[in-house]
């Protein structure tokens, strides 16, 4: 899965800031899916100004790069039923 979300990211022209190891312990929600052996993608931000109130359209909203990460998404889906 990994490699296929990280084709799909550059195929829709979003290149991956960074694929974070598998041993890697996430924080948040994620973290009992991994310690639990559960398979999961997890997409980060970068966005400093998230879950504050500056967070708002249009200026904290990268309209194009949430075009292309969506696309990468849907081809990872369609992917996954192949």
């Amino acid at each position: 899965m990994r490699a296929l979300v990280a084709t799909e990211l550059t195929r829709a022209g979003q290149e991956p800031d960074h694929i974070a190891p598998k041993t890697l312990v996430p924080t948040g929600e994620t973290r009992d899916i991994h310690r639990a052996g559960g398979r999961y993608l997890t997409f980060v931000g970068s966005n400093p100004l998230f879950h504050l109130p500056q967070d708002r359209w249009p200026h904290a909203v990268d309209a194009s790069v949430v075009a292309r990460v969506a696309a990468a998404a849907s081809g990872l889906v369609l992917g996954l039923t192949r």
